[in-house]
């Protein structure tokens, strides 16, 4: 492994990269009552528009149903088939998108300002009247089904999967999954069913970037706004996670496979904690950028894998710190106990100096990213929105980064990162 490069220069000094403030969004109402929130950017020719409607993978009876319900959206609609729906899309130059997230659908288009008028209405009948044909979704089906095929034969694809159920629980609705036969057997009247239980102005916020005035705001309120609200909702399948016994670790043999994938789950804390933030910054510290520490020694020094990463994930449930990378099945063991003994170690040795510049470095430029692009800008207040977090999250990002010492980073450690709570899915 000699083609990598060790990362042993000083970073420079952070003083003066210092993050914008988060562009601010104006929330506008329109007549039947929907919330848009709009990032307001003169200067872009381009608009990004994303309706985001309640009711994901937790929600549906089975994942792919939502899954598929997302994908069909742009499939056909009561007022347009999907040969006129690509016609269309084609002819104004614009992109769409449609993916269900764990309890969200996201529908989005990317189009010119002076094609607003054409795709709005497109974009209303494709969130709220989808047809669901017959055909298109036998096509859709058999492509979905034919992915999953080839996923499960991967070995990233039955670790991730056996970590989800170690960490939220077997039967948690995040964890479950459909197979390729269960997306064959999915009907139409499956996703009717799923998309008339969640799909209302009720349920759905609109989001928006670009070249906004009075009369785009106008154009959006004549399509999203004339449409009936219901305002009975079905409520979000939000369980608690039933993380499993400490020590637990799952073997998951992949035919053929050249390397093994392996997952370390531990239990973290939920996004609203008073110590969340500085939690994310101490597992950042152990995996969360190229020079921290699982990379320097992992990677850098032992040349066990090419990469190894460590990530503190919020749910509305909770929070999971789960580690990951890819190495030789022979080196699996001696990459869990030098895993393991730096987790130990982040709390018995605080960061040096410049162990402690690199992470806030490292976070002042994930910062950065987020107000450098109109588009990244929008995308953080989507995460906002679905986390359900403070509308002030950015600045108190900002806040802790800017605060936090060695000392801190080390306490979080000892704290909550508690190896004997620790499971473990090997896929290989």
């Amino acid at each position: 492994m000699n083609d990598i490069a060790p990362l042993r220069s000083t970073p420079p000094s952070i003083n003066h990269v210092k993050p914008a403030p988060l562009p601010e969004i104006r929330d506008i109402r329109l007549d039947n009552g929907m919330l848009l929130k709009i990032c307001h950017r003169p200067d872009l020719e381009l608009i990004a528009f994303n309706a985001i409607t309640r009711g994901g993978y937790a929600e549906a009876q089975a994942p792919g149903i939502a899954s598929l319900a997302a994908t069909m959206r742009s499939e056909g609609t009561a007022r347009n088939t999907s040969a006129q729906i690509a016609g269309m899309i084609d002819f104004s130059g614009s992109w769409i998108m449609s993916a269900a997230q764990g309890h969200y659908t996201t529908t989005g288009i990317y189009a010119l300002a002076r094609k607003a008028a054409s795709v709005m209405p497109l974009m209303r009948d494709m969130v709220f009247h989808p047809a669901f044909p017959e055909k298109e979704l036998e096509v859709a089906a058999r492509r979905l089904a034919s992915k999953i095929e080839i996923d499960t034969t991967t070995v990233g694809y039955q670790a991730d999967k056996a970590i989800r159920e170690l960490s939220f629980g077997t039967c948690h609705p995040l964890a479950r999954t459909s197979s390729a036969s269960d997306i064959l057997g999915i009907s139409r009247n499956d996703l009717v069913a799923f998309h008339s239980q969640f799909a209302s102005p009720a349920s759905t916020t609109l989001f928006a970037v670009g070249r906004f005035d009075s009369s785009l705001e106008s154009i959006i309120n004549n399509s999203f706004g004339q449409t009936e609200c219901i305002a009975d909702l079905a409520p979000l399948n939000i369980q608690p996670f039933d993380f499993d016994k400490g020590g637990t670790v799952k073997n998951i043999p992949v035919k053929d496979a050249s390397q093994s994938a392996l997952r370390i789950s531990l239990p973290g804390l939920p996004r609203t904690h008073k110590d969340y933030l500085a939690l994310r910054l101490a597992v950042m510290a152990l995996g969360g950028y190229f020079g921290s520490r699982l990379s320097k020694n992992i990677r850098e020094d032992k040349g066990l894998t090419y990469g190894i990463s460590a990530s503190l994930l919020g749910y509305n449930e909770g929070g999971i710190v789960q580690i990951a990378t890819k190495c030789s099945a022979d080196y699996v063991p001696a990459v869990m106990e030098e895993t393991f003994k730096e987790i130990t170690r982040l709390s018995e040795c605080p960061l040096s100096p410049v162990e402690l510049q690199c992470l806030k470095q490292a976070e002042t430029v994930s910062l950065t990213d987020i107000t450098d692009s109109p588009f990244s800008t929008l995308d953080f207040y989507q995460t906002i929105h679905t986390g359900g977090l403070s509308r002030i999250y950015f600045d108190e990002r900002r806040a802790a980064v800017n605060s936090i010492t060695s000392e801190h980073i080390a306490l979080m450690a000892s704290r909550y990162l508690d190896c004997s709570k620790a499971v473990a899915a090997i896929a290989g």
